[in-house]
């Protein structure tokens, strides 16, 4: 079975540019390789629509509840099309995952119950799995996005990116082995660093090590 690259980090942090430029780097090189991107969550989505409603008040929005709708929603697409590509390819890379769920959804007021819920499915999917997380201080994510275009996604306020930029500092201990780039250094030299570690981590793999 192959293994799962994950990039990870606040919107605007350049996961979108990294995870293209890492599948070119592979590809270049022979080795079998695919990106693949859950897109736009519908949970997330509905759920923005229905908070932002006058008469919400009496919904519960909570944390933890919308955190497990869309841990389910998450965990669907992994089981349907990530591990089918690992049964192919050396490596399949995917934008947003377990540490970007955890995030997320402690940046939105969710508890131990759905870090306890993704740690889980983390062994279900029974793949390595390097992580990269992109750090990158949430002014300039901002900006970024601000360049792109108006933004109407909740996640990608200031205030928000903020928060979400506090919630990975708190969880990445917890997730040993990430691999923490610099999301301002220039893209080539992100992939350079991202070649290293992955040559290290073969290399710590290899039998008799």
């Amino acid at each position: 079975m192959g293994q799962l690259i994950s990039v990870s980090g606040i919107d605007g942090a350049g996961k979108t540019t990294l995870a293209h430029a890492i599948l070119g780097d592979l590809t270049s090189r022979g080795v079998r390789a695919e990106e693949l991107e859950m897109g736009p969550s519908r949970v997330w989505r509905w759920t923005e629509l229905l908070s932002r409603r006058a008469d919400s008040a009496a919904m519960d929005f909570s944390g933890d509840r919308v955190g497990l709708a869309l841990s389910f929603e998450r965990f669907g697409f992994a089981m349907d099309h990530v591990r089918p590509a690992l049964e192919v390819y050396d490596y399949v890379i995917l934008q947003r995952f377990v540490l970007d769920w955890a995030a997320t959804g402690r940046s939105f007021g969710a508890g131990e119950s759905e870090l306890a819920l993704i740690k889980a499915f983390e062994k279900v999917m029974d793949s390595p799995t390097f992580m990269i997380y992109l750090d990158v201080p949430p002014e300039i994510a901002a900006a970024r996005i601000r360049a792109r275009g108006k933004s109407s996604n909740l996640r990608e306020e200031e205030s928000v990116l903020k928060r979400t930029a506090r919630a990975y500092d708190e969880l990445l201990d917890r997730f040993p082995g990430v691999l923490r780039v610099n999301a301002e250094l220039p893209t080539h030299r992100q992939v350079e660093l991202v070649r290293e570690a992955l040559a290290q981590r073969e290399d710590e793999r290899a039998p008799g090590r």
